[in-house]
């Protein structure tokens, strides 16, 4: 997609400038923790030599976690260590949707994360939306009464069907 191609000429950018020759793009998002020692190695070692404030980073490419990231490629500055995520983000309502469907618990979330962070993109207009709203609830608030009438209606035509089956 557009956004995509845009996302990927910055992040070429920023290894060009700090001259990274690693193809592979290590990257974080949500919840990151930096290291002051990155952050310093980045700051001495590549930004004052250049003449270059944080701002001038951020207009040259705004994706502040990809010049730290890939500033850290570049430096090694601290030893980098590659795991999943310990907080849980649903970027988008689909997302949201998906866990509802699939049964999701805080339980199940827990089990592989520390949180769960709902994004307030699209928790703005639900103000009270929960991760452990039953399932009915988190269906009906994406899913367009139409839609919903439609599956019930064939439901409903295939309950026949459905109950020989069983029997």
């Amino acid at each position: 997609t557009e956004q995509w191609q845009s996302r990927a000429l910055h992040l070429a950018r920023i290894k060009e400038l700090v001259k990274l020759e690693d193809q592979r793009t290590l990257t974080c998002h949500n919840h990151q923790v930096f290291s002051s020692v990155v952050l310093r190695s980045l700051n001495e070692d590549f930004m004052q030599p250049n003449g270059y404030t944080y701002a001038d980073l951020i207009e040259l490419s705004p994706y502040e976690f990809s010049w730290y990231n890939f500033w850290l490629q570049k430096s090694r500055s601290i030893p980098i260590v590659i795991r999943e995520p310990l907080v849980k983000m649903l970027h988008h309502d689909g997302q949201h949707l998906e866990y509802a469907l699939r049964g999701t618990t805080i339980e199940d979330v827990a089990r592989g994360y520390l949180g769960l962070v709902i994004n307030s993109s699209f928790a703005r207009v639900w103000p009270d939306i929960t991760p452990d709203e039953p399932t009915s609830t988190t269906v009906s608030r994406y899913v367009p009464a139409s839609i919903l009438l439609s599956a019930l209606a064939k439901k409903i035509r295939l309950l026949p069907k459905l109950m020989r089956r069983k029997g």
